[in-house]
Formats: structure tokens, C-alpha cells, sequence
């Protein structure tokens, strides 16, 4: 009863909207319990399994919702799996898949390397399965200076080969935050013999909204010592044109659920898209359009004046050859 109400405490505080640089932003909140002893005394588990009922409050729509082993189909096996991630990187389990990125003739000119686990019993499994655990408990660092590490080495050209283009890699906050990552980057890119501005480095609308602090320090300081700077998963989120400048991105991506609405011929889908294409070309920025699964949706996006364009109608992701 004591968990029921401190939950419809936290509910009541999003029933108005927060105003947020002069916007009006309605929020709803999902909350998921664990409670000690009934689901767990260790802390790190009752955490983990507070966030298996989250998960459930969010896919019935009803919060909140408190944790039971029936919410998990494999709640141990769950566990187990976070025990297993936290030693991917030290067992050579992680691997890099890379998709193309193309210019309207259909010609690569980058590559985003795209983070797969490949599991002793489970097999190649997407970050979708496994990304949410890493930020949860940390192990996304370690995974990161992985993926920087690969990636740097990737774009060391050898005779006769493509792979010394662009490479876009992705950051979250989390890794942003810490004020010594700029240096360990630029030790990477050091020790491959690269230039920094070979690398690409996404950053999320989402993420440069709720953690513009951070990463508006964090991608000056990048900027400055020469990488190239991204918004990932652009159109989704609400970020303000005055944050848009100040972090001075040379591409943004327009979010695949916007480029998959083109097929679907509605103007109101174009119009926005064809905003955000105008917007980042008055920024100086050059713009992808993801997701990308057909001819006719490439057609829009360049009659639109989108620059690049990805997704599986040019190629999946794919190991390096």
C-alpha cells in the first residue's frame, strides 16, 4: 500500500505540463516496483527486476506495475545475461557491423558501424537486446571504447582498399559525461594514425534535449579538437533551433519513422520532412535520410533535397569484408 501511493505521487507530478525553454511539454510517467524482501534483498537485482516491471507497465499501457516472475519469461535468464555482457568485451565477443550511407547517385561516401554481441549460445544479437542493460549498469563505457578502438582501426587504409572513409559511430550521454572520453578518443585516433575528423559521432535528438548540459560541453570540446558531429534519430524529439546552433553539427539523420510515413504520400509527412531538410541546410548541415526500403521513398527524400541517404534498399548491415 506505502509502494501504491508513493507511485501515485510520482504519476500526479506529470498530470500538468513542464515548461521547458518556453515550451509547453506534456508528459505521462510509467513506473515499475520491486520490492525487498517479497522480489529480491541484493540491490543490484531488485533494480534490475523494478525494471522488468516497468517494461510491463509500459507494454499494458497501466502503471504502475510491481515485479513478478511471470513478467519475464526467463527472469534468471535475464540476470544471467547481464552477467554475460559485463565480460563480452574481455571474451572478443563484440563485433561491428557496417551499413553504407550514399550520396543520390547511390554511391557509399561513409559507413555507420552498428554494434552486434555475438553470444556463445544465442547467437548474433542486435543492440536492441542487450544496449538497454549496458547503459543500466555501466558496461556501456567499456563498450564504447570498444567500438572507438574497432572503428579507428577500420579507417586505417590499407593498399588497394575503401575502408580508410568516414565511419559514423554512436554515443550516449553516459559516455559524454565523462570529461576524460575526448582524451581517450583522441588517443585512439593517435595511436591508428588517423585524422579525428575520419570519425563521425552520432548523438541523439533525444539525448541533446534532456541532456543538453552535458553534451553541449562534451561535443564542443570533440568539435574543437576536430571529429565531426551528428544528430541521430532527428524529428522525434523537440529540440529548439538555439540548441541546434550552438552544438554546430555537420549532418543531421532524419528519424526512420518519418521516412517511413513518405510511403505513405502524406502531405503533412513531406512538408515536415522538407522543413527539417531547409532547417539543417540554413545550419550549414548536410542531411540523411534513414531507413530508407525502396526506390520510391529515395525518390521523395532527393526530389526533397535530402544529401544521403541509408537503409536496407542500399544495403544491410553487414560484417566488414
Amino acid at each position: 500500500a506505502a509502494a501504491e501511493r508513493v507511485c501515485e505521487k510520482i504519476e500526479r507530478t506529470f498530470e500538468e505540463p513542464f515548461v521547458v525553454d518556453g515550451h509547453h511539454l506534456s508528459m505521462t510517467a510509467a513506473v515499475g516496483v520491486a520490492i525487498c524482501p517479497d522480489h529480491g534483498v541484493d540491490p543490484h537485482v531488485l533494480v534490475k527486476r523494478a525494471d522488468v516491471a516497468l517494461y510491463a507497465a509500459k507494454r499494458r499501457h497501466k502503471s504502475p506495475a510491481f515485479y513478478e516472475p511471470a513478467l519475464d519469461n526467463a527472469g534468471p535468464d535475464r540476470l544471467a545475461l547481464e552477467t554475460e555482457l559485463r565480460g563480452a568485451v574481455g571474451r572478443s565477443e563484440l563485433m561491428l557491423y557496417y551499413q553504407p550511407i550514399v550520396d543520390r547517385h547511390g554511391v557509399s561516401v561513409f559507413t555507420e558501424a552498428l554494434l552486434r554481441w555475438s553470444h556463445p549460445r544465442r547467437g548474433i544479437l542486435p543492440p536492441e537486446e542487450f544496449l538497454a542493460l549496458a547503459k543500466a549498469d555501466g558496461t556501456i563505457r567499456p563498450m564504447t571504447e570498444w567500438v572507438m578502438r574497432e572503428a579507428c582501426r577500420r579507417l586505417v587504409r590499407p593498399p588497394g582498399s575503401d575502408a580508410g572513409r568516414s565511419i559514423a559511430v554512436n554515443l550516449c550521454p553516459l559516455v559524454l559525461e565523462d570529461k576524460t572520453f575526448p582524451d581517450r578518443l583522441l588517443c585512439h585516433v593517435a595511436e591508428a594514425g588517423i585524422e579525428p575528423g575520419a570519425l563521425i559521432l552520432e548523438v541523439t535528438e533525444d539525448a541533446l534535449w534532456s541532456e543538453f548540459e552535458v553534451i553541449s560541453e562534451a561535443v564542443a570540446r570533440l568539435r574543437a579538437e576536430g571529429f565531426r558531429l551528428a544528430i541521430d534519430d532527428f524529428g522525434r524529439g523537440c529540440s529548439s533551433l538555439a540548441r541546434l546552433q550552438a552544438v554546430e553539427v555537420e549532418l543531421i539523420k532524419i528519424d526512420k519513422s518519418l521516412v517511413l510515413e513518405l510511403e505513405r504520400a502524406q502531405g503533412s509527412t513531406r512538408a515536415i520532412v522538407k522543413a527539417i531538410i531547409e532547417l539543417a541546410h540554413g545550419l550549414g548541415a548536410r542531411v540523411v535520410g534513414e531507413g530508407v526500403e525502396n526506390a520510391a521513398v529515395a525518390e521523395v527524400l532527393l526530389e526533397l533535397g535530402c544529401d544521403y541517404l541509408q537503409g536496407f534498399h542500399f544495403g544491410p548491415p553487414a560484417p566488414a569484408a
